[in-house]
Parts: structure tokens; sequence; C-alpha cells
């Protein structure tokens, strides 16, 4: 712990060198906008209330405060802006309360926080380190470690996977990914309570340290979705200047709304009809001013009935029009009631039938004759086809052996009244089965196969995977797939996914292959090195992580410990100033290991003066800081 708060501080000393704790004109600006600090260091200040300062300049009469910062680590947050005098101001640094140990900065804990402040347009971010218990250390001012002054640049960065992630019903998860970051302080305050997401420490991190980081996002209330939204969720890290978002979304689905039937036909002696309503949300029914019929309910919550109570009718044909509204969808229910002279009412006005055939009836309630005419279709009958007063119409369907479902008219005429009758008929049900749904292949590959059965067309989709081929890719009624496995050259088992579909249907099935051998070859396997000393390199082969290790030995040194795949290792050898001496390096890969001998003959017993190199964790070398206190 103690020699990773050193370099902690390290890195806070060399990023702060050169800089001036008042303004020195050197700071960036712009549009006036200054602050004082590139950090603040809250440790300097840990036994008292206020623990630094952050002085500001701005051509603005005002600039706004954001705190990044966990309630654990006791900063006060509460001020929210800053007034500009004469151009300047000055943030203090605060923490929140006393600790129960008397102390106000809070104990056992290494913590990056943050403050935005906002000028204009313009933004700064300044962390705000605590570390503490550190060892009284001497560090030398002047040391200064910078990527990118030499050799190849460092570039920082903060990827999401994906960019912006979208909510499904159950929630969302993020991929952060951080490239020479040593840690970014999420902000989450976007979010608010009305967009039903669950804020908590485990799920939503507000510090994010190592390499990659997941973020799930999960509804609060499972049974509540808000209205739709795009949040935007900002990183601050101290390696980048401004801050990075990505932007979590929500889109509720539409409304859904159906009414059935959407029309009633009801007799002049009056009579109850009613309607099934389907929707996915809240609904309210609204009629006119009409006194001779009543409905009930007048609202409801996903799918119910609305009932229509009608008076019976002593005068002219009448009709009215009751709107249904879900959100933006609406539709219509007609009330039609005839006149007393002549009467026509047919009820069912629709029938649906299964592709198996079958019965149905509707009845007719009329105070005159009335006759039914129908198509050519062949594929039902009716009987009868007239009447007097009222009756009943049976319809006899025969089967459909066809995947196309069918339909057709029949019209009940009576006097200068018609009413319509449909008649539908679904198709044959598509028909799909796959066997065998799982293959398990070995390690050296193969062939295997699925066979189809179905009444329809199908077809055969896999993922990327490059590893097997399948064949065919579609078919119709009864087939086979067959599908070829290459051999695996890796130890890891791997499986894929291949969906069969057809129609509406799907099926899947699973190919598994077993784990492959590990391999490890090293050459070469032993050096032979001078006195002098030097450097000597062994070419890895593998299929496989592998890690190194070496023995006591503190004459030799290794450029890595652990590897992926082929690649090699650097053995550097201190000159040798004693006898003649050997050691091992040893290359492990899921539990195989190989051994590189290093020998080096006997050295001289003299050493003469020479220069100390000091190389620091970023490679750069400073031969010039010799007898120094670090």
């Amino acid at each position: 712990m103690k020699k990773y708060l050193l370099i902690l501080v390290l890195a806070l000393i060399g990023f702060s060198c050169s800089q001036e704790n008042e303004f020195d004109g050197n700071n960036s600006v712009q549009n006036g906008f200054q602050v004082n600090s590139e950090f603040i260091d809250l440790s300097v200040g840990s036994g008292n209330q206020q623990a630094g300062m952050i002085k500001v300049n701005s051509n603005e009469d005002e600039v706004k405060i954001k705190w990044i910062s966990d309630p654990s680590f006791n900063i006060d947050t509460t001020q929210t802006s800053l007034s500009m005098k004469n151009g300047q101001g000055v943030l203090p640094i605060k923490w929140q309360r006393k600790q129960e140990n008397g102390a106000y900065a809070p104990s056992n804990i290494l913590f990056k926080a943050g403050v935005v402040i906002t000028s204009g347009e313009e933004e700064k971010f300044i962390p705000l380190y605590h570390v503490q218990n550190l060892d009284s250390t001497k560090v030398a001012e002047n040391i200064r470690t910078r990527a990118g002054e030499a050799g190849e640049p460092r570039i920082s960065s903060i990827e999401f996977v994906p960019a912006n992630p979208v909510m499904g019903e159950n929630g969302a998860v993020l991929l952060v990914k951080l490239t020479n970051v040593e840690q970014a302080v999420v902000d989450y305050s976007n979010i608010r309570t009305s967009h039903n997401i669950d804020i908590n420490e485990t799920d939503l991190p507000t510090l994010l340290t190592g390499t990659q980081s997941v973020l799930k996002f999960k509804w609060k209330d499972a049974n509540v979705r808000p209205a739709a939204f795009a949040i935007p969720v900002l990183f601050y890290a101290f390696e980048l200047v401004n801050p990075v978002s990505f932007t979590l979304v929500w889109n509720p689905e539409e409304q859904t709304l159906s009414v059935n039937p959407e029309k009633h036909d009801v007799a002049y002696t009056g009579g109850v009809a009613s309607s099934q309503i389907i929707c996915n949300t809240s609904w309210i029914a609204n009629k006119g001013s009409e006194s001779w019929f009543t409905m009930t309910p007048t609202s409801g919550k996903g799918n119910g009935m609305i009932e229509f109570t009608v008076s019976e009718n002593s005068g002219e044909a009448r009709s009215a029009t009751v709107t249904i509204i879900a959100g933006e969808v609406s539709k219509e229910i007609t009330i039609n009631q005839v006149a007393k002279e002549n009467e026509l009412i047919v009820e069912p006005i629709s029938h649906s039938v299964t592709s198996a055939g079958g019965t149905v009836t509707s009845s007719i309630t009329s105070n005159i004759a009335w006759t039914a005419t129908k198509g050519s279709e062949t594929w039902f009958t009716m009987t009868p086809a007239n009447g007097n007063g009222n009756g009943k119409i049976t319809f006899t369907v025969s089967p459909n052996a066809t995947l196309e479902s069918r339909s057709a008219n029949v019209t009940v005429t009576a006097g200068s009244i018609s009413k319509v009758i449909t008649i539908s008929q679904t198709g044959q049900d598509v028909a799909l089965s796959v066997a065998p749904t799982e293959h398990s292949v070995s390690n050296t590959g193969g062939t295997v196969a699925s066979s189809i059965t179905s009444n329809t067309t199908w077809t055969v989709t896999k993922g990327s995977e490059s590893w097997f081929t399948m064949t065919p890719a579609s078919g119709s009624g009864n087939g086979k797939v067959s599908f070829t496995v290459s051999p695996n050259t890796t130890i890891s088992a791997r499986s894929a996914k291949v969906i069969v579909t057809a129609g509406s249907l799907t099926k899947e099935i699973t190919i598994s292959q077993n784990a492959g051998v590990v391999s490890l070859t090293v050459n070469p396997v032993s050096h032979s090195v001078s006195k002098a000393g030097g450097k000597v390199i062994s070419n890895i082969t593998c299929n496989t992580v592998w890690t190194v290790s070496k023995g006591s030995e503190n004459w030799l040194n290794i450029d890595k410990t652990v590897g992926n795949g082929n690649g090699s290792i650097s053995i550097t050898v201190n000159a040798n100033t004693g006898a003649a001496r050997s050691g091992k390096v040893t290359i492990s890969a899921a539990g195989v290991k190989r051994e590189v001998v290093v020998t080096q003959e006997v050295g001289s017993t003299e050493a003469g003066p020479g220069n100390v190199t000091i190389e620091d964790w970023n490679g750069q070398t400073n031969q010039d800081v010799i007898g120094g206190e670090l």
C-alpha cells in the first residue's frame, strides 16, 4: 500500500511541476476563464475543516459549481455557484462534518473526486485527491515524468460498448474500457427519480479503476416504465482534458389499441351489446350527448369489455359513435339502431374457423322476409338461404389443407336493409422439428448432421463463427443440414448456435467442440553469456496464455512475466565479477512448463567506476539524477 501511495504522490507532484499557486498568465485562458489549480491534494489540509481552495477568474458574474463525489468521501458539496467580484472568486474545498475520531478527513480511504467549474460555455474539471498515512518521504521537486516526452506518446481514452445503451425490459448493460486512464469518476446526476433507474454503488459505481468495468442499469420498480428518455452520463478522468459521455436511451413501446366489434346493429326494441377492448395501456371511452343508450365502464387499463345498453326506438333509425382513446391512439365504435318499420339484425357478423373446419351459426332478427347469398366458394355451405322473421343461418366449413388463410362474405338482405357476414378460416399451422438439437464434436473436428421435418420452406442461419460451415442454408419440407467442424487448436472449448426458421417457428441447434491440447515451445532453451553480461532472447510459440518466472538470482532480469500466444522474452544478464554461474527461467502454460538455462563464464574481480542509470515506469532514463533522494 505504501508503495502504491508513493507512486500516486509522485505522479501528482510530477503533474504539478512548473504550476504556480497563483495565476501566472501561463494557464489556459478562454474568454477570461481561468483557475489556479490543476488538482487539489486534500491530505494537505486533512486536519482542518477547510482542506483547500481554488481561485477562479471569469468575465461572468457567476460560475456554476458541480461536484463529482461520494457521500463516504465527506466532501461538502452544498455550494453550486460562485459569485465573481471584479472578475475573481475563491471556491473553498471543505469537509462536511467531523468523523467519529474527531478528525474531518475520512480514515483509511484513498480516493479521487472532482469539481466541475463552468463559466458560460467553458468548463474545467479539477480532480480532488486524498492520500493519508504516508511515511515521511522526501520527493525531489525536479523529477517530472510525463508520457510523450520520449518514445511513443500514450493516448488516454474511455470507450463505451455499446456506444449508447438502450434500456430494455431487463435494463441495460454497458462495458467501459479505460486506456491509459488510472481512474474515472462517473457522474449520474442527470438520472432523475422519475426515470425509475436503480442507482446503487454495486451496479453503478462512481469510481472506476482497472482496464474494464461493467455498468448495470436496472429498473428500480419492475412494474413501472417511465416516459421515453435520453440521459447523458459523464465521465471525468485526470488524464483527459474534457469529460466524455454516453447517452442512456429508453424508447417505450407504442400504444396499441383495437376494438371488436367496431359496429353494433341493434333492433328497434333495444338491448345490450358489448365490444372487447385490446390495449396495452390505460384507455377512456367518450360518447356524445345521446340519451338513448348508456355505456359502462367509461375507462379502463389493459384488456377489457365495454357494454352498451340501448333503449327501444319508437322513431327513425339512429346512430351514434363512441370513441376509445389510448394515449395517441383512438378507435371508434358505431351504434346503429333501426327504425321500427323494417328490421334486420345479424349476430354475429363475423366467424373465425380453425383449419380443421367446423360449423358456425348467425342469428337473424327481422320483422320481414330475408335472403342470404354467397359467392362461388366451394369450401363452405350455408343453410337456409332464406327465411321470414327471426331465424338462423348455419355455415359448414371444410378443413383447410393449405397454409394460407381464406375468407368469404355472405350478404343477408331484408327489404332495403342488408348485412354482411364474414367467414374467415386459418391455414394449417406451420410444423417444424429438428433432431438432434445438440452436437458434441471432438477437438479433432468432423462432420455432424441434423434432420429437419417441416410442411413449408425453412432457412438455417449461423453467427460469424468461422470454425464450422453448414450446408444447405435453406430447404422446403423434410431435409437435413450438415455441419463440418474444423480442428480446435486452442485450449478452450467452444460452442455456437444455429437457428432453423420456418414461418414464425424457430428451433436451435447447438454445436459444441472440446478444447484442444496445450502447445508450448521455447527456442532456444539455453544461453551462454560472457562475463560482461548482456541481453539474450528466447522465442515462445504457444496457443494460450503463458507466464514467466525465475529463481532468486538477482543477476538475471526478465522483461515480462506474462504473455499470450506467440511472443518472446528478453533476459538481461548483469556483468560477472565472480565465479561462473547459471540460472533458470521457467515458462508455464496451463500446466505445461519449459525451462531456459542461462550460464555465464567466470568474471573479473575488479570493478571500475560507471554511471548509474535510473529507469522510470514509462521506460525513460535519467542519467543526470545521481545521488539524489527519492
